[in-house]
């Protein structure tokens, strides 16, 4: 299960729909090496360095709120 990451005073959360097979593998919010979710939070200046997917490392100083749902899927049309 992926869990959520969130804290007191959040000025923006990202919400995810459900999580990918990866993600619920790992247990870390999408985890695909292929989802640019990470680098683009990184390059739109949300968190200061790129998130390795899939290490399931602490993201410091960030929320999110992960998914809507807690059922995987393989892909979107699911």
């Amino acid at each position: 299960m992926v869990k959520d990451i969130l804290a007191p005073g959040l000025r923006v959360v990202f919400c995810g729909i459900n999580p990918g097979l990866s993600s619920a593998n790992t247990g870390f919010p999408f985890a695909h090496p292929a989802n640019r979710f990470w680098k683009v939070i990184h390059l739109a200046g949300f968190h200061r360095s790129t998130v390795e997917t899939g290490r399931g490392g602490k993201i410091t100083g960030f929320s999110l709120r992960g998914n809507e749902t807690r059922r995987p899927t393989d892909g979107t049309s699911d």
